[in-house]
């Protein structure tokens, strides 16, 4: 059997010809394109704008400075998180703390949080909330903490997009969508469920929010501010950065996007079918429950035997990977904090996942053949 990863990007015709209209039209930077992208992607997840950049991260870190993230803010972050959720407040100069997560959400405990917060009035910015592996925070829970301690919130969606939660009031909403406030920020990596190469996306309900985010990623720069006579004048009124995605890239984000729906019903099945095929055994699965529609970017799985599990696997061409070493174990972090932190939950998680493939071209033979080496191990 040839290598099977823990994610593969998918590149069909339609996106191939999609890039080379884009190199023909004379636009391969900063284009018509892009506008079009971010008005299909806005659409797509029901938000009122969408702003590209050119990565996850750098989607991340304008959230924070567009929120004003700064050395008189502490914002609550997840410890189960790629560092990127937590680097965009340090980014701004910026304070973080950490909240365990929930055992079965895999996202922040948002109870944990309440307490945190409550314990130190007026101490606390706002949160950074990740959906990890593609399963969506509780956005309505967050929403009302939010408003009764006016916290700001971030929500890192980098794994989520498609996903679907479900409110008290039985309304069904897409992850972006912004129906309970904050600003979404989202990833193009080509391991995600769509991909530009690299690229980036945030959502946001909040025009004034919108407006300074477009400014932001195009260095702080509007032309013929003060509007003079010299329509040639480009003046920089912000300190901002070079984040802006090319046209060609964002030509294949609009030819990936059609298939957005397509490929999240092919984790789902994949998904599906890893949980009938390994529900016997020794090992946690993802939780489940009828409230969320997982986008599962990840599927990580929970065994007492992980590190020999992986070892086993990888030896059989299965590139199975662990997802993530936690924010507080990082060499930087430590330093940050000063000690080695503990957080129950997410390192009894860390010592136990591993997260299996999962991606729209995974064929079901693969999917046995790692299935079965699996079963093989443990029996």
């Amino acid at each position: 059997m040839d290598p099977i990863p823990y994610g593969k990007h998918t590149i069909e015709q339609a996106d191939i010809d999609a890039v080379v209209d884009a190199l023909k039209s004379g636009w391969i930077t900063q284009g018509p394109t892009v506008l079009e992208f971010e008005k299909q992607f806005a659409e797509y997840v029901g938000a009122k704008y969408a702003v590209s950049t050119t990565s996850g991260t750098t989607a991340l870190h304008l959230c924070a400075k567009v929120l004003e993230a700064g050395p008189n803010d502490t914002y609550l972050c997840s410890p189960l998180t790629f560092v990127a959720s937590s680097n965009a407040i340090l980014y701004e100069s910026g304070n973080v703390e950490l909240v365990d997560i929930c055992p079965k959400t895999y996202t922040m405990d948002i109870d944990r949080a309440e307490k945190i917060i409550e314990s130190s009035p007026g101490k606390y910015t706002g949160l950074v909330i990740t959906d990890y592996a593609g399963r969506p925070a509780d956005r309505e829970r967050v929403s009302k903490l939010c408003e009764k301690y006016q916290l700001k919130v971030i929500y890192d969606a980098c794994h989520s997009l498609g996903a679907r939660y479900t409110d008290s009031s039985s309304n069904t909403h897409i992850v972006g969508s912004c129906a309970y406030g904050g600003i979404n920020a989202f990833s193009f990596h080509p391991v995600k469920h769509i991909t530009t190469c690299e690229g980036g996306m945030i959502t946001t309900n909040d025009k004034k929010i919108y407006k300074r985010l477009q400014l932001l990623k195009t260095h702080g720069i509007v032309k013929n501010h003060n509007n003079t006579s010299t329509p040639w004048v480009q003046e920089m009124v912000e300190l901002g950065y070079n984040y802006r995605l090319p046209d060609i890239l964002a030509a294949l984000g609009i030819s990936q996007l059609k298939r957005a729906e397509e490929s999240l019903d092919k984790r789902l099945e994949i998904a599906a079918y890893y949980d009938r095929e390994l529900s016997e055994l020794e090992i946690e699965l993802p939780h489940r429950d009828a409230s969320f529609k997982h986008g599962f970017h990840l599927y990580a799985i929970q065994s007492d035997q992980r590190d020999q599990l992986y070892t086993h696997l990888r030896a059989n061409n299965v590139g199975v990977q662990v997802h993530y070493v936690p924010v507080h174990q990082m060499p930087y972090y430590i330093e940050y904090f000063g000690k080695k932190l503990e957080f129950p939950n997410t390192d009894s998680f860390y010592q136990r996942c591993l997260s299996l493939p999962i991606y729209p071209t995974l064929k079901r033979e693969e999917q046995d053949y790692v299935i079965q080496k699996i079963k093989e191990f443990f029996n």
